[in-house]
């Protein structure tokens, strides 16, 4: 593992903290920012965990107002 995808994943799990504490507080803006910033991470850490469709319903999404998004999945297609 790369020291900047060590950061990356270290980033991740203080998104979780930082989670708990924005849902207690009631905040979903801040929420859904904080899920776009993940997924940002988790792309730069690998490219494989999405497809061009993917990134392109996620880009139209934002672009309609979504603040962030969580895909969910197994993955692999």
């Amino acid at each position: 593992m790369t020291k900047k995808n060590k950061y990356k994943i270290n980033k991740l799990i203080e998104h979780v903290n930082i989670g708990e504490k924005i849902i207690n507080r009631g905040s979903i803006d801040d929420f859904g920012r904080l899920l776009d910033e993940a997924w940002h991470y988790k792309r730069e850490i690998n490219n494989n965990i999405t497809t061009s469709k993917i990134d392109n319903i996620y880009r139209e999404a934002k672009k309609n107002g979504a603040l962030g998004g969580k895909l969910l999945g197994a993955g692999g297609g």
